[in-house]
């Protein structure tokens, strides 16, 4: 009797292990597939047209004295290239962040903010900074060129996620 009472306590006690290993694996790949699908960027993919080829190859939270409590600043890499047969200027005052709300963030003056003349066949990379509030989830870059040659282009966007540092 007492070697079937033992028997069915160590059953008892293995299927409750397994049981709870279970659950907690299941919970586990759940927070999983929702940290990914938060994580879907499109750093690294080329977007544009027949002449403009651009790209977001990084983005990250860096650390700005300058900013308000309320406030960090994004730093995006682009690399544009020109396909074209005529040089064309393009900057970071170009491109602004907007939020998983629809508020937009213009350019954060930065020294080195990115910016230039492009001749056909030539490339330029560089760094456009973008102050946005803390609170801010699911950044996107977007693409909204300045001046009147703007009004016939497309608007592209990257969705960049939520940086960090």
């Amino acid at each position: 009797m007492k070697t079937m009472t033992k028997k069915m306590i160590s059953a008892l006690c293995m299927t409750s292990i397994l049981f709870s290993a279970g659950c907690t694996g299941a919970k586990e790949i759940k927070k999983e597939s929702v940290e990914r699908q938060s994580s879907q960027t499109e750093i690294g993919k080329e977007k544009g047209n027949s002449i403009k080829k651009m790209k977001v190859t990084a983005a990250k939270i860096i650390k700005d004295e300058t900013v308000s409590e309320q406030e960090k600043v994004v730093q995006v890499q682009f690399d544009i290239k020109n396909e074209g047969t005529e040089d064309f200027g393009i900057g970071a005052g170009d491109f602004i962040i907007e939020d998983d709300k629809g508020k937009t963030y213009s350019l954060y003056g930065k020294e080195d903010n990115f910016g230039g003349l492009i001749p056909a066949g030539e490339s330029l990379k560089g760094n456009g900074y973008y102050s946005v509030s803390k609170e801010t989830k699911e950044l996107k870059v977007v693409y909204q060129p300045v001046g009147k040659q703007a009004t016939d282009e497309k608007t592209i966007e990257w969705k960049i996620g939520n940086p960090k540092k």
